[in-house]
């Protein structure tokens, strides 16, 4: 831009950040170097005399701690996945750190060897530490212009039999999502107190939201499968009815065409780079298969299958959450819970008016009809410094609360939006003339099938210490983060306010308050079981205290525990937990890359014959991802076929006093980090193994010379040996518990 004459300079940048405790790249805003300074004032001037405009002090840029000579090489800051796949491949024997250490600034030793154990946990390399060689699936990914998960997730797609879903979906997770935002000039604004241009932009956010969460609500609660749909219908009216259609389709939908566009062309561009990498290295696609062939769309089932696959063990688990006094409020109105969202009123100065159902009914008409809006107020600790209905001491206050049932529980989900998009929701007040006197506030939305979700994260010494002010206060609806016994943290996860996930609810009405399935901590609240979210990646909260689940999937509860069994089924590092008596798996833990994952007990009895069945799958789904997809007897086909037949499977839920023990089984568990190394994967789901239980009698199990009291719960199978699902090396050992009740035991 060579007419540029003024350059104002506000001394930040933002940079690609890997995080190590999220596995993913982040842009991080940071005080500029003086080099980028130096750079950004030769963009005025070149043809006529120009000036740059610092809007910092002079002492910034003088003082090499605030900002830097120069910003740190890309190397030393982003991921090392892809770039250690291309060395590896130039160089097999060499090892990585020694190549890399020949660039101006190579990265350190431990960040290439936490990439490397992190591209053992993706099937990328198998072996261990220096000798780590490149898979197959290595082989496909290196070249494909994503990131490796990415790249994972278009090999699955072939063996899942939707290998074009798949493309889309890598292509609408890499490019800016197409569902756009309202504009809002920033001259534009709403002033303090001008509600009603408030209120205009809490409707046009309302507007954009409803097409999004139709989608969401409609295809599994997964914002990548809702966006996946979009584009689907998109191409459809494009095909049928030519681009004007097409246009109007997108602008209905309040997405981007010129976006959706990109998507189709890079998604195009995937499958043929893909392609070109199988004929590269010898490695041809899987079979289809007939259902495949026909062009049949896949399942839902299936989509969610391929996207666990693929992000595995990023996942979160949580359960609804709600203040017991909110669900006394509920329950005290006998209202329908999936409908109603209860508000705490914070009012101004009403000059004589009263807060009404005619006033609620005006400020969220964006949300849809409100059938009824019950006002009460209580009393409630706080400190009003005086005045009508406080207390002086700050000991008692008068609080008003609001209880709004709408007519459907889309409008509900609604009002969470709207209310907590700018953590309040304006109410103008009127007088009997209609005129604005007062403001009533809607905070703190409250609903009792909220669900509020948590996920380990590493130790403090692993990912630096988080600043001492960087304590972040939970929401009602969400429990506190607190700390784990091993040193890591388990931290509160936020959905993502552009999503639609932002107002994620279950669909199921929760059980009373203090009543079977309560959850329990967090001060109390409602619960109705656990569920999961999985995540294509995380990123850091502004107060590095919680996380946030980027493109986040809600796992499905029915049928009964199928979000486990999605898992336990689609996890690498999995170790199964077994009941006292060894009739079969009660939890698991999931791990990846040396941090832990996720722990849950199992809501069934997972006995030898169905692990027999899900390993059957595994190394279905490892042939297909192969160096020989072709020879495998699978297709992607049978492989829908099995996932159909899991989860149809009738599975009788626990006992109670087998699910408190399984419960007590899996707190006593040491830590499951998966591997302790790189470690060579013969396959890429290795087989699952149903162990001894620690209880179980010295003659009947054998303890191997050396073994100590950890080892027994130990379940990990990393495939270097033991039998392939079905047979192979090794002996099944029968234990004989009794005639109705023998324990077969993979022994490895």
């Amino acid at each position: 831009m060579p007419d540029v004459s003024i350059v104002i300079d506000l001394g930040f940048e933002k940079l690609p950040f890997f995080d190590a405790a999220t596995n993913t790249d982040s842009l991080l805003l940071r005080r500029a170097s003086r080099a980028s300074a130096m750079q950004r004032a030769g963009r005025a001037g070149r043809v006529a005399p120009g000036v740059c405009l610092r809007l910092f002090p002079q002492s910034f840029l003088d003082n090499p701690a605030i900002m830097p000579s120069y910003a740190p090489a890309e190397m030393e800051r982003t991921a090392l996945l892809n770039l250690l796949l291309k060395v590896r491949l130039m160089d097999p024997t060499a090892p990585a750190a020694s190549v890399l250490s020949e660039a101006i600034q190579p990265p350190s030793a431990a960040r290439v060897d936490a990439a490397l154990r992190r591209l053992v946990a993706l099937g990328a390399l198998s072996g261990s530490g220096e000798a780590t060689r490149v898979t197959s699936l290595g082989r496909l990914i290196a070249a494909l212009p994503v990131s490796a998960p990415l790249g994972r997730l278009l090999v699955l797609g072939d063996a899942f039999g939707c290998g074009r879903q798949a493309a889309v979906i890598a292509a609408l997770l890499s490019l800016p999502d197409p569902f756009l935002q309202p504009y809002t000039r920033a001259d534009a604004a709403p002033a303090d107190g001008d509600y009603e241009a408030e209120a205009k932009l809490l409707s046009d956010d309302i507007s954009f939201f409803k097409p999004r969460l139709a989608h969401f609500t409609k295809r599994g609660c997964s914002d990548a499968l809702a966006t996946l749909a979009m584009f689907d219908e998109w191409q459809r009216v494009l095909s049928d009815d030519g681009p004007p259609a097409a246009a109007q389709y997108a602008h209905s939908q309040h997405a981007s065409y010129k976006r959706l566009a990109e998507v189709e062309h890079f998604s195009r561009e995937l499958s043929e780079r893909l392609k070109q990498q199988r004929n590269e290295f010898g490695i041809t696609a899987p079979h289809a298969g007939s259902a495949v062939s026909r062009g049949e769309p896949p399942s839902l089932l299936v989509l969610q299958s391929l996207l666990c696959a693929a992000f595995a063990p990023n996942f979160a688990a949580g359960r609804t959450y709600c203040p017991p006094r909110v669900l006394d409020d509920f329950a005290a109105h006998n209202v329908d819970v999936r409908r109603a969202v209860n508000f705490t009123v914070s009012q101004g100065s009403q000059g004589g008016a009263h807060l009404t159902q005619a006033h609620l009914a005006a400020a969220l008409q964006p949300c849809g009809e409100l059938k009824q809006a019950l006002i009460s107020k209580s009393r409630a600790a706080g400190n009003t410094g005086g005045g009508r209905g406080g207390a002086s001491d700050g000991g008692v206050a008068l609080q008003t609360t609001a209880t709004l049932l709408f007519a459907t529980p889309l409008g509900a989900q609604l009002a969470l939006r709207m209310a907590g998009l700018k953590g309040s929701l304006p109410v103008p007040l009127t007088d009997d003339d209609d005129v604005v006197v007062g403001v009533a506030r809607l905070q703190a939305p409250q609903h009792s099938g909220r669900l509020a979700f948590e996920r380990y994260t590493a130790a403090a010494a692993e990912v630096g210490e988080l600043p001492a002010a960087a304590v972040h206060a939970p929401s009602p609806h969400e429990p506190p983060a607190h700390a784990d016994a091993d040193g890591g943290a388990i931290l509160p996860v936020d959905l993502n306010w552009h999503s639609a996930s932002a107002v994620l609810c279950d669909d199921r009405p929760p059980p009373a308050a203090g009543g079977p399935g309560a959850a329990a901590g967090g001060g109390g609240g409602s619960g109705s079981g656990e569920r999961f979210l999985l995540a294509a990646a995380w990123s850091r909260g502004a107060s590095q205290s919680k996380l946030i689940a980027q493109s986040a999937a809600l796992l499905p509860a029915k049928p009964g525990g199928a979000a486990q069994l999605l898992m336990v089924a689609l996890s690498r590092a999995v170790r199964l937990l077994p009941a006292p008596d060894g009739s079969g798996a009660v939890a698991a833990q999931l791990a990846d890359a040396g941090q832990r994952g996720v722990a849950f007990t199992l809501p069934w009895l997972l006995k030898a014959t169905e692990v027999d069945e899900l390993n059957a799958l595994r190394a279905a789904l490892s042939a297909l991802v192969g160096a020989h997809p072709r020879e495998a007897a699978e297709s992607a086909s049978s492989v829908q076929l099995r996932l159909m037949q899991l989860f149809v499977a009738s599975r009788p839920p626990l006992p109670p006093a087998l699910a408190a023990t399984a419960r007590e089984i899996l707190e006593k568990a040491p830590p499951f980090e998966g591997p302790a190394a790189a470690v060579d994967a013969a396959a890429m789901f290795p087989p699952l193994v149903l162990p001894a239980p620690p209880q179980a009698p010295a003659a009947a199990a054998p303890a191997a010379a050396g073994d100590d009291d950890d080892d027994e719960l130990l379940a990990y199978d990393d495939g270097s040996s033991g039998p392939a699902p079905g047979g192979g090396e090794g002996a099944a050992v029968d234990f004989g518990m009794d005639e109705d009740d023998d324990l077969e035991l993979l022994e490895g």
